[in-house]
């Protein structure tokens, strides 16, 4: 999903780092509504992605933002080294 302005959600600002929803239509009446889904492309992005559905009371539609927590880079160091040190121990006691 590309904003007015051609850019995409950053990772690194805050806001985009919690979930959100907004709603986009409110449907105050008894009837229903139709909104194709396809109205949003569906960003998925690393840092989170965006859906369309019901929300609210009613029909209203609510456009929401999930935010998807990146691992952390120093955990994955560490279970790498600690795979690695497992390794090279079992071919050490093998021969």
């Amino acid at each position: 999903m590309d904003f007015l302005n051609g850019t995409t959600p950053d990772p690194g600002e805050a806001f985009w780092q919690g979930d959100h929803a907004w709603t986009i239509l409110d449907n105050v009446g008894s009837g229903t509504t139709t909104l194709a889904s396809a109205l949003i492309s569906g960003y998925a992005g690393g840092s989170g992605h965006f859906d369309l559905g019901l929300g609210g009371t009613g029909n209203d539609r609510v456009l929401r933002w999930t935010a998807v927590p990146e691992p952390a880079s120093l955990g994955l160091l560490t279970l790498g080294v600690m795979l690695t040190c497992v390794a090279r121990h079992r071919l050490a006691a093998r021969g």
